[in-house]
């Protein structure tokens, strides 16, 4: 799952640098939540910011590659996009 927050008067002809948080804890845990402040506040800095949700945070159980193959998937995601 991901969360995206734009600047707020994008330009869509314009090329934004962009910055991604992914939710912390020991690959198991962490919400959105916590870096919704820091994502708005670059995203007023014109810097569009992903909330990315690997799949660990599930309720199943992931393992960490299982982890990275997941945040590696949202950003080739994001670069195709």
């Amino acid at each position: 799952m991901m969360k995206v927050y734009y600047p707020p008067l994008m330009d869509p002809s314009k090329e934004y640098p962009c910055m991604l948080f992914y939710t912390g804890g020991p690959w198991k845990k962490g919400e959105f939540r916590q870096f919704e402040f820091h994502a708005r506040y670059f995203a007023e800095r014109e810097i569009i910011c992903f909330l990315v949700e690997y799949g660990g945070n599930n309720t199943q159980e992931f393992s960490f590659s299982e982890c990275i193959s997941d945040a590696k998937s949202s950003i080739r995601f994001i670069r195709e996009h």
